[in-house]
């Protein structure tokens, strides 16, 4: 999956099969944590809920310092918000919690507890159909491109780089591409 819209420079590195999803780094700002679960495709949940590995593709466009680490572009909607949904259909779905969550390496599990507490019976209903495929995990995975993105708000390069890809020929590449490192909230556990 490529996060739009940042991610879309990730695909010149991923084959055709490549997903889309949209989590808005706006709404991880702001806090939104219903908005950030609303807007989450049935693609994507579907694909969680039947057990597949979901890579979430994006490009940070703000420096991120990390405890202990140099500054980093990790795209919030990697950090924050598949680190909120990970936790929220651990939940709804009844899956153990392979990890406590934490957001740059803070213990966040009360206050990710007490918001789906207050979970809109909508959302949490839309959550709950995926979990009759009986999901053993959530298997959410977010790759960042450590340099970031030099076009955050370039619609006409990101218009450019679609039609490029669209017309090239499906790459049979499964490797993670080059320049692309894994991001797992656990890896950052304690260190804050």
């Amino acid at each position: 999956f490529i996060n739009l819209t940042n991610g879309i420079e990730a695909l010149p590195a991923l084959d055709h099969s490549t997903q889309i999803c949209r989590i808005q780094s706006s709404r991880c700002e702001a806090n939104d944590f219903y908005g950030v679960l609303q807007d989450l495709d049935h693609n994507l949940l579907f694909h969680l809920a039947t057990g597949a590995e979901c890579r979430v593709y994006d490009y940070g466009s703000r420096g991120t310092r990390w405890p202990g680490e140099v500054e980093q572009k990790i795209p919030r909607a990697i950090w924050w918000g598949l680190e909120w949904v990970r936790y929220a259909l651990e939940e709804v779905w009844k899956l153990p919690h392979t990890d406590t969550p934490t957001l740059r390496g803070y213990n966040v599990e009360s206050l990710f507890r007490e918001k789906l507490g207050r979970l809109p019976k909508p959302i949490y209903k839309k959550l709950k159909f995926y979990r009759k495929f009986a999901p053993s995990q959530v298997d959410l995975v977010g790759c960042y491109f450590v340099d970031g993105t030099e076009n955050d708000g370039r619609d006409d390069v990101y218009a450019e780089v679609v039609k490029e890809w669209l017309a090239a020929a499906p790459s049979a590449s499964e490797a993670l591409p080059e320049g692309f490192n894994t991001y797992r909230a656990a890896d950052w556990a304690g260190i804050g």
